[in-house]
């Protein structure tokens, strides 16, 4: 018997295959957007960071940090549809920020119940301890863009 292996490279309508399909096409959108001071910067490093499969949970903090300071709290020259698209790649940009181990936070509870009742303790604590850290990072860019919204 002989098996045939052929690998398949994916194409970018395989939003199921390709990493950050979504996140990538809000890029594409921005990209067209009129020029804003730092935007070219922050969408390149994000674009470099997606297509090099560099975008870890703290390069997208780091990012999201920049891209909130871009987007500032209000429309630049009233253009709400901008504004709207930059919020929805800081909003992407904070859900890749939320991840622990490639595990969504909102995930981590019955991980860390599971491992417990397995008796992996010392996986549960360290899973829990990076869960912990995740939040405070999660919570620290969300309470950064309240704080732009509510200094507005």
């Amino acid at each position: 018997m002989v098996t045939t292996t052929r690998v398949v490279q994916p194409s970018f309508d395989d939003d199921a295959l390709v990493p950050h399909a979504y996140l990538r096409s809000l890029l594409s959108e921005a990209a067209t957007l009129a020029p804003r001071e730092g935007l070219a910067d922050v969408l390149t490093l994000v674009t470099a960071a997606v297509e090099d499969c560099a975008l870890t949970p703290d390069v997208a903090f780091s990012l999201g940090q920049q891209l909130r300071l871009v987007i500032g709290a209000h429309p630049a020259d009233g253009d709400l549809d901008a504004h709207l698209l930059l919020h929805a790649l800081l909003s992407e940009l904070i859900e890749v920020t939320s991840l622990v181990d490639g595990v969504h936070l909102d995930d981590l509870e019955p991980l860390v119940q599971h491992l417990v009742s397995i008796g992996d303790l010392a996986e549960a604590q360290r899973t829990t301890r990076l869960a912990d850290a995740t939040r405070a990072r999660v919570r620290a860019l969300e309470s950064s863009i309240a704080a732009d919204l509510g200094a507005a």
